[in-house]
């Protein structure tokens, strides 16, 4: 592992403060952000916000009427999942656009979680399995 030099380290704490602020917008920007999941039949939607906040379920007058119980239940669940899936999708997409001294901040956590893990694993982290 290679640490930076006081140079880097300086861009690195400038460049901090601009990705707090873009992190707090992002954060605003996902509460407002709506996201729809249709059933199969596509008389079911479900809405959820960015962060996966459900929102509204909307079911059309013919499906209540003519769709089961378990069916309508179904139905709803596959909306739910779509929009939950979609708005996953479209955090994931907003937080790729944040950046720390030029690399994506999702790089830089992935290689994070990476390197802690290995450390973890390794004998000298003083873990140990018996």
């Amino acid at each position: 592992m290679e640490f930076p030099n006081l140079a880097q380290i300086e861009s690195m704490l400038a460049d901090a403060g601009t990705l707090f602020d873009r992190a707090q917008a992002l954060g605003t920007e996902l509460r407002v952000i709506l996201f729809v999941g249709y059933g199969d039949d596509k008389r079911i939607s479900a809405t959820v916000d960015g962060f996966g906040s459900l929102r509204e379920v909307g079911i059309e007058t013919y499906a209540k009427r003519e769709l089961d119980i378990f069916t309508l239940g179904e139905c709803v669940a596959q909306a739910i999942n779509r929009a939950l899936t979609a708005a996953r999708e479209g955090r994931e997409a907003a937080l790729g656009t944040l950046t720390l001294n030029g690399q994506p901040i999702t790089d830089i956590v992935q290689r994070y979680s990476l390197e802690r893990a290995a450390f973890a694993r390794s004998p000298r982290s003083g873990s140990s399995s018996r």
